[in-house]
């Protein structure tokens, strides 16, 4: 069964009835940015709404979890413009210089990693038991981004409206007690894209090769979301 990624208290029968019918393995509502990164953690809200469903699995000690890493999704990210890569109004907003790179993973990409993940044998598979996979389709930077665009619209920076944001002030204002939760959690596409918050996790990506996944193309992604 699949729940929505905001689907926290759903998944509570879920556990227990997984629990009592002998499941194995539960992927609970993860699906978001590096729950381990204590800077990143520190800074964004939600980021720590979701232990308590790990801790649950674990003290019924009958199941494992496997929590899944993507960043936050690039189809969905680039329609709504969170990347601050508006395609509709040809602007971007860049944090700092938008320049910091990191790694973020296709909605297609999520699916089949986590299948090919399961698919693996036993010993391979515990090796993620109550633990995090790390999946990624792209290793880019927000001007990364704008460039392949730029390159599936036929564009040039002339055509763009491009600006800058403080990523530093994004995090002063959420910290504002006037702040409001969407302020609050929009501070993770600020986070991903500032240098030592997590964003880069290039270091723990899951071996593709190994599971037999070819590399995707940033520019074919871009256009389906034009």
């Amino acid at each position: 069964m699949a729940l929505a990624f905001t689907a926290y208290d759903a998944q509570i029968p879920l556990i227990k009835a997984a629990a009592k019918a002998g499941v194995s393995y539960i992927v609970p509502c993860e699906f978001g940015s590096d729950p381990l990164h204590p800077k990143l953690n520190a800074e964004n809200p939600t980021m720590n709404m979701k232990r308590q469903y790990r801790d649950l699995i674990e003290e019924l000690g009958v199941s494992r979890w496997i929590g899944v890493v993507n960043n936050p999704w690039v189809e969905f990210s680039i329609r709504l413009g969170l990347y601050g890569i508006n395609l509709k109004e040809r602007s971007a907003t860049f944090y700092d210089e938008g320049d910091v790179k990191g790694n973020f993973t296709t909605l297609t990409r999520v699916g089949e990693s986590l299948a090919a993940v399961l698919a693996l044998p036993a010993a391979e598979l515990s090796k993620f038991d109550n633990d995090f996979v790390y999946f990624s389709s792209f290793y880019v930077s927000q001007r990364d981004f704008l460039a392949s665009a730029m390159r599936v619209t036929g564009t040039t920076e002339e055509d763009w409206t491009i600006n800058s944001i403080s990523s530093d002030k994004v995090l002063q204002d959420a910290r504002e007690p006037s702040a409001d939760m969407t302020t609050r959690m929009m501070t993770l596409f600020a986070l991903v894209f500032k240098q030592g918050y997590g964003g880069d996790y290039s270091g723990k990506v899951v071996d593709y090769e190994k599971l037999g996944l070819a590399v995707e193309d940033l520019d074919t992604v871009m256009k389906q979301c034009v």
